[in-house]
């Protein structure tokens, strides 16, 4: 009878696998690294380079600049020649489509959006929440307003727009105030700095319904925002109408939110 002794565990074979471990564990953290920075672009207009996201993101320069090396070669990025700094490539946007397709947004709601802003000639969007901002799911405008309406992707902040203050309001008390904690950035004279203030408005909203960005994020633009509650009655959207603020009076705004709740009243509890 033949007995089949195993491996010591000092023999080579634990020294390969110890080296296999590593390697893996090595592999983990450069895709983390690449992911990380990739997502400094999320929401961001502007090019960034190697230095930019080094600091924000606290690696090492070289490290970084490596990573948008493999990125570009591998087409998620495009370098600008001219000053050396990154930018999404339109390949990223195929992601984009399949998370939106996934999440059923563009079938669900872009008939309705489409409908709504030819009827009334505003900027109409969905928006969503993600992490400590909200994002643009979808956006229809007139071409005369584009330079108004928020690109796909795009991230605001919650305390200063009428989508984020929706979702401040419907979170929990203990999620709120730990936001709060944070100094609120004023975008214009006329953002809510005080969080004392924005959470008596807040209050309000939750009792009405509906939020009202009047010119607190963007000098010029006023928008108003419903939200859309899923079945277990939880905000998972953020429906809104938003034109500049020559073209919507304070008094036009119960029209607008009556529209919006036509339009996506039918959708509550049902998503």
């Amino acid at each position: 009878m033949t007995v089949h002794h195993s491996p010591s565990q000092n023999g080579p074979g634990s020294h390969t696998a110890h080296a296999v471990y590593s390697s893996a564990e090595g592999s983990i953290r450069t895709i983390a690294r690449a992911m990380s920075v990739l997502d400094c672009f999320s929401g961001c207009s502007q090019e960034l380079g190697a230095s930019d996201i080094a600091y924000r993101l606290g690696l090492q320069k070289s490290t970084v600049y490596n990573i948008l090396s493999t990125l570009a070669m591998c087409g998620y990025l495009e370098r600008n020649p001219i000053s050396n700094k990154y930018y999404p490539s339109t390949h990223t946007l195929g992601l984009s489509w399949s998370a939106l397709e996934h999440l059923n947004v563009r079938s669900v709601f872009y008939p309705r959006l489409k409908l709504l802003s030819d009827e009334t000639h505003k900027i109409c969007s969905i928006a969503a929440l993600e992490s400590s901002c909200i994002q643009c799911l979808y956006c229809v405008s007139p071409s005369d307003l584009f330079s108004y309406a928020p690109a796909m992707g795009e991230t605001a902040p919650l305390h200063c727009t009428c989508s984020g203050k929706l979702f401040l309001a419907y979170m929990e008390e203990s999620d709120i105030r730990e936001i709060l904690k944070k100094p609120l950035k004023a975008y214009t004279s006329l953002t809510i700095t005080d969080p004392n203030e924005l959470l008596a408005q807040l209050e309000t909203i939750r009792s009405q319904g509906y939020a009202l960005d009047n010119m607190e994020h963007l000098y010029g633009k006023r928008s108003v925002s419903i939200p859309i509650f899923n079945q277990e009655g939880q905000m998972l959207y953020a429906a809104s109408m938003s034109a500049p603020s020559t073209h919507i009076s304070l008094q036009a705004v119960d029209e607008m939110i009556q529209r919006l709740r036509t339009t996506f009243d039918p959708l509550q509890n049902k998503l």
